[in-house]
């Protein structure tokens, strides 16, 4: 009986122990909501937020306003198209090739013939000398472009309306002459042949010339 008696005693002074530890911590518990409870509530005294019991529910931080983006992203939208278009075109135009510069055709000629003159006389320069005029009498007095044999050029020269006669002749004679010194066996080239040409060049020039004149001079009323 003593040692039933003695165990039953303590499990009593365990139950005990825990309960009253059980209890410290309760109270110890209500303690420290109450002094959160009443922390949070007195900053809060005077606002319109709900409350429970002393607690006020309102924000810890006050709204946040409307970003740049939010208020004006239109615009910014907008500012960013337009500044690519810009770029855009900024690099299109950079990246534009000129225009080339197309260099009248008496001129042209004109520094080929002295170029060509000052060459040591040959049948290739005298060759360079021929085309030249060919293609300065097909831009300036709308001769064939294609390529003509000598007769068929005299023959387009002595059909052109633009030249005078005389000019004409000469002109024929010269590509005659030059087509032969080019063929013959011994060619003796002549470096007054080939300023013969620059000579010619000049008589069409002048032609041209008044040509020009006379389609810009009013007519006369009579």
């Amino acid at each position: 009986m003593s040692l039933r008696s003695g165990r039953q005693g303590g499990w009593e002074a365990g139950f005990r122990a825990c309960w009253c530890r059980l209890e410290y911590l309760r109270y110890t518990w209500i303690a420290l909501l109450a002094f959160f409870a009443s922390s949070v509530s007195a900053p809060a005294q005077g606002t319109n937020g709900p409350r429970i019991g002393n607690v006020s529910l309102h924000p810890p931080h006050p709204e946040i306003p409307p970003g740049i983006w939010e208020q004006h992203w239109p615009w910014i939208i907008g500012a960013v198209v337009l500044m690519a278009l810009i770029a855009t075109a900024a690099v299109h135009w950079l990246r534009k090739e000129p225009l080339p510069v197309v260099e009248p055709i008496e001129s042209r000629t004109r520094r080929e013939l002295v170029m060509l003159v000052n060459h040591a006389p040959s049948a290739q320069t005298l060759s360079n000398v021929t085309r030249c005029l060919r293609v300065y009498l097909s831009g300036a007095f709308g001769l064939p472009p294609e390529e003509l044999t000598t007769s068929e050029l005299g023959q387009a020269i002595e059909s052109n309306g633009m030249l005078e006669a005389e000019l004409k002749s000469r002109l024929i004679q010269w590509f005659s002459e030059a087509d032969q010194l080019k063929f013959a066996p011994a060619r003796n080239i002549a470096p007054e042949r080939l300023r013969q040409a620059q000579v010619l060049f000049e008589q069409c020039e002048q032609r041209r010339a008044a040509l020009q004149q006379a389609a810009t001079k009013p007519p006369v009323n009579r």
